[in-house]
Order: C-alpha cells, then structure tokens, then sequence
C-alpha cells in the first residue's frame, strides 16, 4: 500500500520506500529552490528597470568640497536614491561612490568590492560612521576615483576598521572591515567630508593630476563644439 507527502492546499504525492521518499523530497527541494532563484532574478530586472544613472560630477566641481548632512530616515525616496547611487556606480565602473559625487549633500555611500558585482553583496550605507580604525596595521591600495577619471595614486590607511550605519531598510548595523572593502569604506567617508584621495598626496602630485583633468576635461568640451 502506498504512502503519502502530503502539501499544502490538499495536494499529496504516493511513494513506496524510504528511498523513494528521499527521492520526491530532493526533487521537490529542487522545484522550490529553482522558484526561489526565478524570483528574485526577476525582482532584480525589475529593480535594474527602475534605477536612473545619475550623472558623476568631476573636480574642480565645489560641491565635491562640501560636507554632506545626515540622513533623517532611511525612507522610500532614500532607499531609491540609494539604487539610482549603485547603478551610477555600476555603469562607472566604480567599486564605490559617495552622494556628493551626484551633486547631493547626504551622507550616503555606496560599496561592491565583490568579483559579481550583481548588486548582492553591495553595501548601501546611510549616515555611516567609522568608530575604530586599526592603530598599528596599514594597507595601501592603487586608488582612483570616478570623480576624478583616469588617475590613479597609491594611498595607505588604516588596514582595518569597525563602523555602524543604517541599510536601505532603515535598520541600524556594524561592519568590520578589512583590506580592500576597509579602504573603500574610507575613501567614501572622506568624500562625504569634502576630503578626495589627493589630499593624502603629496602637493606636487596633486596639482599635477588636477592639471591632467582639467585638460581631459577641456579637450573634451572641444571636441563637443
């Protein structure tokens, strides 16, 4: 005589033997978790349809010289703001980007040093502040930055640090980070503080790179005429 699973909504499947029930019971893992998958590509096309590229202002733009203020709340206009930061950063090639570079005043990052890069592992920080850094260990990285294209210098910081912050969803958290994502997280506070990677190089070499862009960017308005 056969048995049973049994499912919601009244609906069952027969099986003979333990191992036929293993059997049913993967392959119905197996549906759900293909579901499961479907989904959320699909929650994400439709995230990718509603997210507006905002434009990167590049230096000398004074408003990437400002100090950005707190965010009240994490509402909806934020959170949405937020997607629009990350497909800006995205399309950027960017690995991060601070609100000042899309000529907005707020204290909002955001961050994917992951190698997918699909929004998955992406931070979106409201109001993010760093309460420790690493007072012995140091880590310097090649870094750039989309306000300031094409240019490239090493800077070294405090190789780990511990932050708080509010995500997307209005709710409070803390990271510890290290490396790469450490570096990166400081690199877009200091943007939301007016401060940009030149300032931690030396005089010359930050007048030289400034000169750079402002030629790249004279020789490209030429070209537009």
């Amino acid at each position: 005589m056969p048995l049973f699973l049994h499912f919601k909504y009244g609906s069952k499947i027969p099986y003979e033997t333990d191992a036929e029930r293993i059997d049913l019971l993967s392959s119905v893992w197996l549906i759900l978790k293909i579901n499961l998958l479907t989904n959320i590509k699909q929650r994400r096309v439709r995230l990718k349809v509603n997210m507006t590229r905002i434009p990167i202002r590049i230096i000398p733009d004074p408003v990437l010289r400002q100090t950005a203020q707190p965010v009240s709340a994490v509402d909806k206009k934020v959170a949405l703001f937020m997607d629009d930061m990350l497909e800006s950063m995205y399309k950027g090639h960017g690995i991060g980007l601070a609100a000042n570079q899309v000529g907005a005043l707020t204290r909002v990052i955001t961050v994917d040093v992951s190698e997918e890069r699909n929004g998955t592992k992406a931070l979106l920080m409201a109001n993010p502040e760093i309460t420790w850094r690493d007072p012995e260990e140091t880590f310097t990285y090649n870094e750039g930055c989309l306000s300031i294209p094409d240019q490239f210098a090493d800077v070294t910081r405090p190789k780990r640090i511990r932050m708080h912050y509010i995500d997307q969803h209005g709710k409070k958290q803390e990271l510890e980070a290290e490396d790469l994502l450490s570096q990166c997280i400081q690199h877009e506070i200091d943007h939301l503080n007016g401060v940009l990677f030149i300032d931690h190089l030396s005089k010359l070499k930050r007048g030289m790179i400034e000169k750079k862009v402002e030629k790249a960017q004279r020789q490209r308005d030429e070209h537009l005429l």
